[in-house]
């Protein structure tokens, strides 16, 4: 082996069933405990298989600020048809021009309307600007979640339901306080 390192690297072990490896981050001491693992280097054929463990070079914090980015942006992406479908029942008496018979339009009318008039494409209209207007919500929440965890534990280390609550409403107003004032 080779000599101590003092930061986390990217190792792969190779496991006894043929699985051809899988990339983690390990720190020295799970090192140390990964004796009876045989430790490789990854090699660029590892790395173009298993493209996501690059992610595991990334320092946690970065990490976790991605994942709360890319979940915001995949959970928006995903509503957005239902998104686009309750703007156009809330509109439609406006856009409509009508002061009374038929001011409201039901789901599955609207629903119809989109797709006879748009096309597919017309559900997630407007989306890009809905998920650059989240992403940095998203990211700074779980990010702030993730810190105020850490900062609500017991001396137990283990963290209560109160913990959980304030973590949460912390993080809450913290990413609401950066999404609003930058």
């Amino acid at each position: 082996m080779s000599k101590p390192q003092t930061k986390a690297t990217l190792v792969w072990k190779e496991f006894p069933a043929g699985s051809g490896g899988f990339g983690s981050v390990t720190s020295m001491m799970e090192k140390r405990q990964a004796q009876a693992c045989l430790l490789l280097e990854p090699t660029a054929t590892q790395l173009l298989n298993h493209p996501l463990a690059i992610v595991a070079l990334l320092p946690k914090d970065a990490a976790v600020f991605a994942a709360g980015a890319l979940s915001g942006a995949a959970a928006k992406t995903v509503t957005a048809p239902l998104d686009r479908i309750k703007l156009i029942m809330q509109t439609h008496g406006l856009r409509v021009g009508q002061e009374s018979a038929k001011k409201a339009i039901g789901f599955v009318q609207a629903f119809v309307s989109v797709g006879k008039q748009q096309g597919i494409k017309g559900y997630w209209k407007g989306n890009f600007a809905q998920v650059v207007r989240v992403l940095p919500y998203s990211a700074v929440q779980l990010f702030a979640y993730d810190t105020y965890k850490k900062l609500f534990r017991g001396t137990d280390s283990e963290l209560t339901l109160i913990g959980r609550l304030a973590a949460g409403a912390c993080a809450g107003m913290t990413s609401t306080f950066v999404r609003f004032n930058f």
